[in-house]
């Protein structure tokens, strides 16, 4: 708690509370992937959020009963998953730690498309609707987030764009200028949208400056026309997601539209193994394997099951983890009827971003 002595100075907050961090619940996507969720209540209901700045929306899913709002109203949400639809419903007496945020009002759908896997372990999405005109500072060392926190000093602060809403920011990226939407709802690094383009590469920046800090070796996606492309304005050239900030603590403020990096753990991503797994009734199967990865180098296929890890059986959620905290990793799989196990180390296997 030390790194926020100065937040510590009680702010009175919309409907009485005081603020203070709360625990941040870290969903964890991949070697480096994070998203971050809370615990909070809705009308006496305990209920997971996901914190989202990328989202217009407030959702919640499909299997969470809610009242509809009077009248009942329908409405379509444009999404990295395509456009869906879903019915507005409210959220009454939203509480999150000691704070209370009143009511608010939700889009309810089926989160599976927008979140894949995750989904099942995510009541709802808190959105813009939620996050305007609060101050949200994020802790993913210490693993603290406050939704209404005090501002921090004006200095190093990064001015924020609005567009269509959403918050963007301009970050270097080997020395290329980029608009970027700001998305603590997105687990990856950096992706870049090719409205043009027919392929996909995944490469590593040498060096991203974001808001007065570097950070290296940071992997950066070249997406061709998605869906994504279509959700996103113009304007903006793609997504800056929590992975980009692992290990770093920072303040969205999203009354002033500023951003700050408060410091990271390191300046440099960690690497990663180069595999991600899939749940398939109740069995941990690989997914896929990068090519040239510690996972690839091992001789492990996309299809293994996953027996343990580090010499442990372990359940989905408990994998993710580990994954993402490892420096380190034993793996055994069955394949063929046979087990295979390897020990791997985090490595920067991608090639370098190629000069725009």
């Amino acid at each position: 708690m030390k790194a926020w002595h100065w937040i510590a100075a009680a702010l009175l907050l919309p409907g009485g509370a005081l603020a203070a961090p709360v625990t941040l619940l870290p969903l964890y996507s991949g070697d480096i992937g994070v998203l971050l969720t809370v615990q909070g209540t809705v009308d006496g209901r305990p209920l997971r959020w996901l914190i989202d700045s990328g989202s217009t929306h407030n959702l919640l899913g499909a299997t969470t009963s809610a009242p509809a709002t009077q009248p009942a109203a329908g409405a379509t949400l444009n999404s990295a998953a395509g456009r869906l639809r879903g019915v507005q419903v409210l959220l009454p007496d939203l509480r999150i730690g000691a704070g209370r945020f009143g009511d608010q009002t939700a889009l309810q759908l089926d989160l599976a498309p927008l979140l894949g896997p995750l989904a099942t372990q995510v009541d709802g999405v808190l959105g813009l609707p939620f996050l305007q005109g609060r101050r949200l500072q994020v802790d993913l060392q210490q693993r603290l987030i406050d939704v209404d926190a005090a501002a921090p000093p004006d200095a190093g602060a990064l001015p924020l764009e609005r567009v269509q809403s959403l918050p963007v920011i301009r970050v270097d990226i080997d020395g290329t200028p980029t608009r970027l939407l700001f998305d603590t709802g997105s687990a990856g690094g950096i992706v870049r949208l090719q409205r043009r383009g027919t392929a996909m590469a995944v490469a590593l920046a040498t060096r991203v400056d974001i808001a007065g800090t570097t950070r290296r070796q940071v992997p950066v996606a070249d997406l061709p026309g998605t869906a994504l492309s279509r959700a996103l304005p113009s304007a903006v050239a793609g997504t800056l997601g929590m992975a980009a900030l692992d290990g770093c603590r920072f303040t969205l403020d999203l009354q002033a539209d500023r951003l700050w990096l408060h410091g990271c753990a390191g300046d440099s991503l960690r690497g990663g193994f180069g595999l991600q797994w899939t749940a398939q009734q109740g069995r941990l199967r690989l997914a896929y394997v990068l090519p040239g990865s510690p996972a690839e180098r091992a001789g492990f296929e996309a299809g293994d099951e996953v027996l343990k890890l580090d010499g442990k059986a372990v359940s989905e959620l408990d994998a993710d983890r580990v994954l993402h905290d490892a420096a380190q990793l034993t793996i055994e799989v069955r394949r063929g009827g046979r087990s295979v196990a390897a020990t791997l180390n985090r490595a920067y296997f991608l090639p370098p971003l190629p000069a725009r």
